[in-house]
């Protein structure tokens, strides 16, 4: 079963996936999906460790003060923007 370019096959022992023989931005025979684009390498794994956050922008009287935070809500970066200038903790 193809999806998103990779193969699922069901069997008997349960499924196993089989990764794709090209990389990103590639057709299906290994060509640039544009011409001058290189394609990116082939998978080595189909493991991906994935966190998301979202950043909170606040006005300060001196410019722009931003907070990272995880998705929990617990900030793990912070930076001040000033007069085109960014500075971070």
């Amino acid at each position: 079963i193809p999806v998103f370019g990779i193969s699922f096959h069901l069997g008997l022992t349960g499924i196993s996936l089989v990764l794709p023989p090209y990389g990103p931005l590639s057709t299906a025979s290994g060509e640039p999906v544009q011409a001058g684009v290189k394609p990116l390498p082939k998978a080595t794994f189909l493991a991906t460790w994935l966190r998301f956050g979202y950043a909170l922008a606040e006005p300060s009287p001196s410019g722009w003060r931003f907070t990272m935070k995880d998705e929990e809500g617990v900030a793990f970066a912070s930076c001040q923007a000033e007069k085109r200038q960014v500075h971070c903790l």
